[in-house]
């Protein structure tokens, strides 16, 4: 019963969030889906000391990074579900040192109402 009751619970909170975007009622997965770019460097020494996401329609931040294991980081991740929309949406990764802009790289993002979903844009950046 009690396992009726926490599955009956997350469908609900799933439907929910889901009814704000014309999403039909599904059963997602719990896995959590992250936008994820490598970074090739070519010194020994990488030149990032932190990245930035923005919408570009509005410049909103969406995602800061300062922390670069194994040169990658997270563009968009699922946490970011409800700022998106069913149908692709621009936003820009920005990379930095010491304050200056390093790189600057689109991407096109939508959601499938369970996952975000990347639609373009660089899966490596070669700086």
């Amino acid at each position: 019963m009690k396992n009726i009751i926490i599955g009956l619970s997350t469908l609900l909170v799933a439907s929910s969030s889901c009814e704000k975007q014309n999403c039909p009622q599904q059963a997602c997965t719990e896995e959590f889906k992250s936008i994820i770019v490598d970074l090739e460097f070519n010194t020994s020494n990488p030149m990032i000391d932190s990245t930035k996401t923005f919408r570009k329609n509005d410049n909103k931040l969406m995602q800061t990074h300062t922390n670069f294991d194994n040169n990658h980081f997270v563009v968009l991740d699922d946490a970011d579900k409800d700022d998106l929309s069913l149908e692709a949406s621009t936003f820009i990764s920005k990379g930095y040192f010491s304050g200056q802009e390093i790189f600057s790289e689109e991407y096109e993002i939508k959601h499938d109402c369970c996952h975000i979903i990347k639609v373009s844009g660089k899966d490596t950046i070669n700086l």
